[in-house]
């Protein structure tokens, strides 16, 4: 998550769909103390719950009162995007990922491995957000969008482009953390394939994605 007030912007950062090199090339014009490390995956929902608590002081604090019951109100005129990324592809990065963190379940980790730990929900993968579908990040409670613009990795710098056009910055995308592990679609037999179908099927409707798309 990067909140901008100069620019009026919130960039919502969703895992492996290219938030690390937007997270570059827009952290000049972050704001200080809106968000930090522990709010990187922040969905856009989280934010503003969060916005509204720290917001509150106690019932003695006549002074602060009025503010905070409205503290999100100053981000919704605010130019709010993220991307989203072709599922079956997301699972591969993810998986390129995990084999080089440093956790036990990781250790030895092969693809089926993976598809099954992700199938039956395991926590480590739960711990790095990885099962959790994109769309989460950009909907309110009743699963409405509720952000400006949502781009699409596969379209990333034409995307990007006319995002900095609309918040009125002009900028160069370098490519942080790139995976290199060949064509998504290698790694997948009928029965992978359908589990990312199932578990990503929310992902799927929404941004109109197929498992060929990328390929």
């Amino acid at each position: 998550m990067i909140v901008s007030d100069s620019k009026r912007f919130v960039f919502v950062h969703v895992p492996k769909t290219a938030g690390k090199s937007v997270s570059a090339a827009l952290q000049p014009y972050a704001a200080k103390g809106v968000a930090s490390d522990l709010h990187i995956h922040e969905t856009i929902s989280e934010f503003y719950q969060r916005v509204r608590k720290q917001g509150r002081k106690t019932p003695f604090d006549f002074r602060r009162k009025s503010r905070a019951k409205d503290a999100s109100a100053q981000y919704a005129d605010y130019f709010s995007f993220g991307f989203v990324r072709n599922p079956w592809a997301r699972a591969v990065s993810s998986f390129g990922y995990l084999r080089k963190v440093d956790l036990p379940e990781t250790r030895d980790l092969d693809f089926d491995r993976f598809i099954a730990d992700l199938d039956s929900g395991a926590h480590y993968l739960r711990s790095i957000l990885i099962p959790r579908p994109q769309i989460d990040y950009f909907t309110d409670y009743r699963g409405d969008i509720i952000v400006d613009q949502i781009g699409k990795y596969e379209s990333l710098a034409d995307d990007f482009a006319s995002i900095c056009e609309r918040i009125g910055i002009g900028l160069q995308l370098e490519w942080r953390n790139k995976s290199d592990h060949g064509s998504y679609v290698d790694y997948f037999d009928d029965a992978k394939r359908l589990v990312i179908e199932r578990i990503y099927a929310r992902d799927i409707e929404a941004f109109g994605y197929r498992f060929d798309d990328a390929a």
